[in-house]
């Protein structure tokens, strides 16, 4: 009699753990912590050369996946677009890969005309990914 009250005593117990509820005033609109944001919200092109140190935030198209960054015709001597360095903006908990940080990249196109890099922004809670791709170019203007 003891071991059916005490399996009936764990069986309640289990029963009664559930997820934790967290108010809504930390997630608006939302009774957790779970989101999916995968968007870069911004990205900066830094120039590499010694002389002149420049920078120039990039038009973002979130429907279409690309990153341009578009260099006024004034300033095509302060950036090689073979090598620039890159920073982006992406929401608290996801993640970009491949890194940007420390590296030097080429924003050009390659020989088909394809933008060389392919970046994924992942929603480390949902696994919720999406895919940029970015390139850089002188304006005619």
């Amino acid at each position: 009699m003891k071991k059916i009250i005490l399996i009936l005593l764990a069986a309640f117990a289990a029963a009664t753990c559930s997820k934790p509820q967290y108010p809504s005033f930390f997630v608006p609109g939302s009774e957790d912590f779970t989101h999916e944001n995968v968007e870069i919200s911004s990205m900066i092109m830094y120039s590499t050369g010694k002389d002149i140190q420049s920078t120039l935030e990039a038009t973002i198209d979130h429907e279409a996946g690309t990153v341009a960054f578009i260099v006024p015709r004034a300033k095509r001597d302060q950036f090689d677009l073979t090598k620039v360095k890159l920073s982006a903006t992406i929401f608290y908990d996801a993640e970009i890969t491949p890194s940007l940080g420390g590296k030097i990249w080429d924003v050009t196109s390659d020989e088909s005309g394809n933008p060389r890099i392919k970046l994924t922004v992942k929603a480390t809670m949902t696994g919720k990914t999406k895919e940029y791709t970015v390139k850089g170019y002188v304006s005619s203007k």
